[in-house]
């Protein structure tokens, strides 16, 4: 994918009932993408976003195990 495409699936994943799994995943992405263009700040915030959508994938997955 190029870059623009990843930050408009990033934006729809964002928008239309959030698919977290596919945030974390284009997350991933653009840090890696960022950080080879040397474009530090942006890997910082998709690294900080992809820790904050595995948390919540964590959460949502122990939540549901507890669950009757």
């Amino acid at each position: 994918e190029s870059q623009a495409k990843l930050i408009e699936s990033l934006a729809n994943a964002l928008a239309i009932n959030p698919d977290v799994k596919l945030i974390c995943r284009l997350a991933h992405t653009i840090k890696g993408c960022a950080s080879n263009f040397g474009v530090d700040a942006l890997s910082e915030l998709a690294g900080k976003m992809e820790e904050d959508c595995n948390a919540m994938e964590a959460k949502r997955q122990t939540g549901s195990r507890i669950r009757p």
